[in-house]
C-alpha cells in the first residue's frame, strides 16, 4: 500500500540517537496524537506525505533518506548481527542459515527438554 505501520517503524525510531531515552508508550501516544491531528487513525499507517509531515523539521534529502531506509528497507551497508550471546557454543561457528535451521536447543537458555514444550506450538528450529 506504500504505507508503513507504526509497529514497523517503532524499532528503528527507538534505536535512533535522538529517541533512545524515550519510553515506547510515550512515543506511541505522540504518534497517535500526530495521526489524529492529521485526521487519521494510528492504524492507517504513514504514507509518504504523512511521513514527510511527521519529520517536517528535516530537509527533503533527510526525509528521502529516512523513507528509503524505513519504508523501502534499503541501507547503505549490509545489516550485521552478532548472535554470539544468543546461541550455545557448539553453534557459534555456523552460518546464520545453519543456525536458523538448527534445533531450538541451539539458543542459550533452551534445553532439549524445553523443545518438547514448544513443539505443540509448531516450533522446531531456531
Amino acid at each position: 500500500s506504500g504505507c508503513i505501520t507504526f509497529d514497523e517503524l517503532l524499532p528503528f525510531y527507538m534505536k535512533s540517537g535522538h529517541h533512545h531515552n524515550e519510553l515506547e508508550p510515550d512515543v506511541r501516544a505522540g504518534f497517535e496524537h500526530f495521526m489524529a491531528s492529521q485526521g487519521k487513525a494510528a492504524s492507517d499507517g504513514l504514507s509518504l506525505d504523512l511521513f514527510r509531515k511527521w519529520l517536517c523539521k528535516l530537509s527533503d534529502e533527510q526525509v528521502a533518506a529516512h523513507y528509503v531506509r524505513h519504508v523501502k528497507g534499503w541501507a547503505d551497508e549490509p545489516y550485521k548481527m552478532n548472535v554470539r550471546r544468543a546461541i550455545v557454543k557448539d553453534y557459534m561457528h555456523k552460518s546464520l542459515k545453519e543456525i536458523l535451521d538448527s534445533p531450538l536447543h541451539a539458543l542459550r537458555g533452551l534445553s532439549e527438554l524445553a523443545e518438547g514444550a514448544l513443539e505443540p506450538l509448531g516450533l522446531h528450529t531456531v
